[in-house]
């Protein structure tokens, strides 16, 4: 309907002069002087208007004569009134970086910001990205390809947040396109036409998308030892980079490292390896640059300390993604003691990496559960970043808002309530506000936190305000969907499945089933487009419907839910056993429960000794995580058909291993109920 009015706007400009029209003559047959006008008799007509009535008539019809003249302007602002959203804005911005307003972009640094935003926000793997630059005729020039762009986008091929990602990306390629057509005329005019000519080859490759055929343009030439060979090195890798063509730009820079290898192609590389996944040869790297970092240091110190302190940082970050957190800790630990001396000379520049890597470094602590000294580190970077903020709200606040809430996290998992509830709130404050100024940014972060303060507040027995806060957590989502349904339909499917659990809990089953049922339409509609994702959440939502129909005594319903669910988590366990196999037996349990209560025992035992042999299995390999689970099956199976007995004392050996568990314990009472039992 939008892409018809846009195409045929003038219609909206008919609109004003007919509506004016129709209700001229709605008045005159109401007022019975319609027959007057059909028959022409304008004396009579006239004669019979009073002075008000005369001046309302010849007033409409002189606007209605106006808006016939002027139908284009009329037409416009209508169209804008109608479609005016955040929508039109974002293209209108998209459009002006197509346009070549790189202004709108700022620094290089600040545009690959953006990307990474972007590319966040849109849910698209990185990768895909070159994929579509191949179908983009970028020789063709920006106009062909911003059609082309928006035809997509008229198709819903693409979602908006992906048009405008691929806009901005196309708009450093137009730039890196024309930083090589200044480079062949630089070349060309010295007289190095030989080297022009290798320039504009890669041009044409570039233009064509063609990554492979970049990299193969440089290795042709390789064996010619010339110095050129480095500089044709370096547009190659730009090329390919800005292609998104990963493992094309990942050979190259291998390639530069053997040529030319200075601390800042280490670097670079390292970085990029680091992105891609590839742990150890980023790691050896890292090291090599620290290495050379620690010997300039040594004679300039104020110059390479700073850089010493980023290989850190990043060696560390490195190590961290590794699980290595010993060898993390030591790194963040060296490069936090640097930049607090850098500090002391110069806070204004330093003091910020300074609260970063206490951050860093308190994240890493807590998966450790060092919490004490996590508060501190946190505490510290809190009270950097708010000073900052007073001076630099718009760079610095948003990491306040992360410090705060890294610290509600940290008080959440301590059972301190209060303290999280109250660091959740300024965070909300501050979001609120942030998204004041720019909703599309920071309204996904509001709805974020209402839902972490739902959350706790659940926990904390406070149904009331945790519905609250999921009910605006939902529509924050749901508007957020009507733009861009892929990034955030998921999120409103799992808003209802958290209402639908505090419904339930608050035993106000028809509107937790009325919730779940939504949410589960939506997974299966999304599972559709991407199952990998989108399957495992359909299974959860099932599982959770099953649960609510069972103790709704819906057996019949309860059952299908349990069923689908159960067929789904053994696909999934298939290429994912450690993952999904847990929840497979654990659906098992369920329905050993159902068939017993609705006294189907073969059914029931059937399912009994399938998921006591997966809690058996699980439990040798990982005795710690599994083991009260298996002592739980154990009780069950004495419980529900009085038999091997001898499991229950099985069952109390390994329970008592766990005593400080609280479900451990309720399992042990029962038992010594049961025991009890058998001895009366």
């Amino acid at each position: 309907m939008k892409k018809f009015i846009e195409k045929h706007k003038w219609l909206l400009g008919l609109f004003i002069p007919a509506l004016i029209l129709l209700g001229v003559i709605a008045y005159l047959y109401s007022t019975n002087r319609l027959e007057y006008v059909l028959s022409f008799e304008w004396n009579s007509l006239n004669g019979s208007l009073t002075n008000l009535e005369a001046w309302f008539l010849s007033g409409s019809l002189i606007i209605a004569f106006i808006s016939g003249i002027f139908i284009n302007l009329f037409s416009s602002i209508l169209y804008d009134i109608l479609f005016s959203n955040k929508e039109g804005q974002m293209l209108k911005n998209s459009e002006k970086i197509i346009e070549g307003q790189v202004s709108n972009l700022g620094t290089i640094a600040e545009s690959h910001k953006k990307l990474d935003e972007l590319i966040k926000k849109s849910n698209i793997d990185s990768h895909d990205i070159e994929q579509y630059l191949k179908n983009l005729p970028l020789k063709n020039g920006k106009d062909e390809v911003r059609t082309r762009i928006n035809e997509w986008y008229q198709t819903r091929k693409i979602s908006l947040e992906i048009k405008e990602l691929l806009l901005v990306v196309i708009a450093s390629l137009f730039v890196q396109n024309e930083a090589l057509a200044n480079e062949i005329t630089h070349f060309k005019t010295v007289g190095e036409t030989d080297f022009a000519r290798v320039l504009e080859n890669i041009q044409k490759h570039f233009q064509g998308c063609d990554a492979e055929k970049i990299k193969l343009e440089y290795f042709s030439r390789k064996e010619k030892k010339e110095k050129k060979n480095i500089l044709v090195l370096k547009q190659s890798i730009k090329a390919t980079k800005s292609l998104y063509a990963f493992p094309q730009t990942a050979d190259l820079y291998k390639e530069l490292i053997l040529l030319e290898p200075t601390a800042e192609n280490y670097f670079q590389t390292a970085y990029f390896l680091k992105k891609l996944d590839y742990f150890d040869e980023a790691a050896s790297l890292y090291q090599k640059i620290l290495k050379i970092y620690q010997t300039l240091a040594l004679k300039n110190p104020r110059t390479y300390l700073p850089d010493m302190a980023i290989t850190l940082n990043n060696l560390a970050i490195l190590h961290a993604d590794r699980n290595e957190f010993i060898q993390a800790q030591e790194k963040y630990e060296e490069a936090l003691k640097i930049r607090r001396e850098l500090a002391q000379e110069n806070p204004t520049t330093f003091l910020p990496d300074v609260a970063m890597t206490l951050n860093n470094l308190a994240i890493l602590q807590k998966d450790n559960n060092e919490f004490t000294q996590v508060q501190k580190k946190y505490e510290e970077a809190l009270k950097i970043y708010r000073d900052f903020a007073q001076k630099n709200p718009k760079t610095y606040l948003p990491d306040v808002v992360i410090t705060l809430n890294n610290l509600a996290i940290l008080h959440s998992d301590k059972n301190e309530f209060p303290q999280a509830q109250e660091k959740y709130k300024e965070v909300l404050k501050i979001q609120r506000e942030l998204a004041n100024e720019d909703s599309r940014t920071y309204l996904p972060d509001v709805a974020m936190t209402l839902n972490n303060l739902a959350i706790l507040q659940k926990d904390n027995n406070e149904f009331l305000q945790a519905q609250i806060k999921y009910e605006e957590t939902l529509t924050i989502y749901r508007y957020l969907a009507q733009e861009n349904s892929k990034t955030y339909q998921s999120n409103v499917a799992a808003t209802l499945n958290n209402l639908a659990v505090l419904q339930k809990d608050n035993n106000e089953f028809p509107q937790a089933q009325k919730k779940y049922e939504e949410a589960l339409k939506i997974q299966r509609e999304l599972a559709k487009e991407n199952p990998k994702m989108y399957l495992p959440d359909v299974a959860m939502t099932l599982n959770n419907l099953a649960i609510l129909q069972k103790d709704n005594n819906e057996f019949l319903q309860a059952q299908e839910k349990y069923e689908e669910a159960l067929n789904i988590y053994k696909y999934l366990a298939q290429e994912n056993s450690r993952t999904y196999l847990p929840t497979v037996a654990k659906i098992l349990t369920n329905l050993t429960i159902l068939h017993s209560e609705k006294n189907e025992f073969p059914q029931a035992q059937e399912k009994y000794e399938e998921a006591l042999k997966i809690y058996s299995e699980l439990a040798q390999k990982n005795p710690q995580a599994y083991e009260t689970e298996y002592a739980q099956i154990l009780v069950m199976g004495v419980d529900l058909f009085k038999k091997n007995k001898s499991n229950l004392k099985i069952a109390k050996d390994i329970l008592e291993r766990y005593q400080e568990v609280y479900r451990a314990q309720e399992l042990l009472e029962q038992i010594s109920e049961m025991e009890q039992m058998q001895s009366n």
